[in-house]
């Protein structure tokens, strides 16, 4: 994900990162992957829980979209998170490129 962030919007570029479940074994391995190469080449601005929920998705972006408001990525543990996600920045009138994790179908048909 991370690699494919940089192919579209360049190293540098400022992301927001929303965690699973603080300790579940999905947020462990999926935040190490994405931090395999964001920690080199991305700023990740803020990165913060929201419990693999879309509610909670939803108002961890309104909250962090306002306190970053030059955010050009977000990658979401899940996709049910990078849902809630695609509310707030549909809501904020800006352009954020959201990537979510596991394909499904709510997902596949927002695509």
């Amino acid at each position: 994900m991370g690699h494919y962030i940089i192919e579209k919007l360049g190293e540098n570029t400022q992301v927001i990162e929303l965690e699973g479940v603080p300790g579940a074994s999905a947020t462990r391995e999926r935040g190490k992957g994405f931090h395999n190469v964001a920690d080199q080449k991305l700023n990740v601005t803020a990165k913060q829980a929201a419990d693999f929920d879309r509610t909670k998705g939803l108002t961890v972006m309104e909250n962090l979209l306002q306190a970053n408001p030059d955010i050009k990525a977000v990658f979401a543990h899940n996709d049910e998170m990078a849902l809630g996600a695609i509310e707030a920045i549909n809501s904020s009138g800006k352009e954020v490129m959201v990537i979510g994790f596991d394909g499904n179908d709510d997902a596949l048909n927002a695509i």
